[in-house]
């Protein structure tokens, strides 16, 4: 639970929490009467009624109102808490691309409703929870305000293993862009001061490739009754698409196949510029030292080592001649190892690894998260309520030298009972 260190705070919790007692209260007093009155009630009993209506609009009004300055006063207290420094917490700094900062995001979704409201209000019709906001969306029948799908970008590149292995963001103004991809850089010539002095021309290669955007769909259907009765709708909403929308970044991040989507880093070969390791016969901890050699020696700062989840776990179980875990050479452990389900096994069976540089990977954006609710279709014959999020991105690694890839670590020794030395030559 969030600590409430000052009387405000507190004040504004205690306040949401009695102004949404008593809208409880009052909707079930309504509810109860409508129950008692049945489908015909008379003239008094209809103006009972539209007093316990006007009751209720007035707790529910009271209760949004304590929702929004609390969410204010939060974002208020994390902004002045983190100061200039991000402190524990891992954000994404591309984020910043859009222009907005995080105080102005917090501002945002504090002050306007979340998400489960306007979804809510969009698929009932009833808008009493939103307040005195109004929905205004870019004209698409359903469409939720783009503030509120924005919690959703974010929290799916801070759970993204490519983003936290360091992956950048950059916005693309058309369906396909050209991008430079760096192939050769020049070497620093040293020459004396002489008459002859001549220098060779080395100038940086650098080739154009082409980034086109792909649109990646997010679908769900849910009840009316789980729409007007879940109270963590909100919290539902955002995890499953923030979740779901995560897992596409890493999927075409690492095994795209650059077949109607994106190259994955897993498919970059030597001819694309990218190191590879042959880890047959070798420890599984020589194989990853060398690539990060690899990398090492073409002048990157290897960011983090990705692998799959059995070779992960194979290699967190290794234990040597004294059944002690096998430790880490400090060319490996200095480095963040991250985990994903999505890197190719190809034959079956391989266990695959990326070390690298990531901030040579970019994703690029085209269309930011768009979100929309529908009850048209079989959905309205059903009662059920259509939600459907769409982004548009794609990505691409504008230096592949930076990247190495452990091809087939089925082959690789697991049993050493020493941890190899460490090799990796210095940057």
């Amino acid at each position: 639970m969030r600590p409430f260190t000052n009387d405000p705070t507190r004040a504004l919790r205690e306040r949401h929490d009695r102004a949404s007692a008593d809208a409880s209260e009052a909707w079930d007093r309504l509810e109860r009467t409508r129950s008692e009155y049945g489908d015909n009630p008379s003239s008094a009993q209809q103006r009972a009624l539209a007093t316990l209506q006007a009751e209720y609009d007035r707790c529910s009004a009271e209760s949004a109102g304590a929702e929004r300055e609390l969410k204010a006063a939060l974002a208020r207290a994390d902004g002045a808490a983190a100061g200039p420094a991000t402190g524990a917490r891992r954000v994404a700094p591309e984020l910043h691309s859009y222009g907005r900062s995080d105080d102005l995001r917090a501002q945002m979704r504090a002050e306007g409703p979340g998400i489960g409201q306007i979804v809510r209000a969009l698929a009932t019709g009833d808008s009493r929870a939103l307040g005195e906001y109004s929905v205004l969306t870019s004209g698409v029948s359903g469409a939720v305000p783009g503030y509120a799908t924005l919690g959703i970008v974010e929290a799916a590149m801070q759970e993204s293993v490519i983003f936290q292995a360091g992956a950048r963001v950059i916005p693309m103004d058309a369906p396909s862009v050209r991008l430079a991809r760096v192939t050769s850089v020049p070497n620093v010539q040293l020459r004396p001061e002489a008459e002859d002095r001549e220098l060779a021309d080395q100038a940086p290669t650098f080739t154009t490739e082409q980034m086109d955007a792909f649109s990646a769909f997010l679908f769900c259907t849910t009840s009316l009754e789980s729409l007007e009765d879940c109270a963590n709708l909100e919290e539902v909403l955002l995890r499953t698409f923030a979740r779901q929308l995560s897992l596409s970044f890493d999927r075409y991040g690492l095994a795209g196949t650059g077949n109607d989507q994106p190259l994955g880093l897993a498919y970059l070969f030597p001819q694309d510029g990218a190191s590879t390791v042959d880890p047959t016969a070798k420890a599984v901890y020589a194989a990853l030292v060398e690539a990060i050699g690899r990398v090492r020696s073409r002048h990157h700062a290897p960011s983090s080592i990705i692998m799959d989840v059995p070779g992960w776990t194979a290699l967190q179980m290794l234990v040597d001649k004294n059944d002690q875990p096998l430790q880490a050479p400090p060319a490996v452990a200095s480095l963040p190892m991250l985990v994903s389900d999505y890197l190719p096994a190809e034959p079956a069976g391989t266990r695959d690894a990326i070390v690298g540089d990531l901030s040579h990977l970019l994703i690029g954006i085209r269309t930011n998260m768009q979100l929309e609710v529908s009850r048209l279709g079989e959905g309205f014959k059903k009662g059920m309520v259509e939600i459907r999020g769409y982004l548009r991105w794609s990505n691409l690694v504008d230096d592949p030298s930076a990247i190495c890839v452990v091809r087939g670590l089925e082959g690789a020794d697991l049993s050493d009972d020493e941890s190899p030395a460490d090799e990796s030559p210095s940057s």
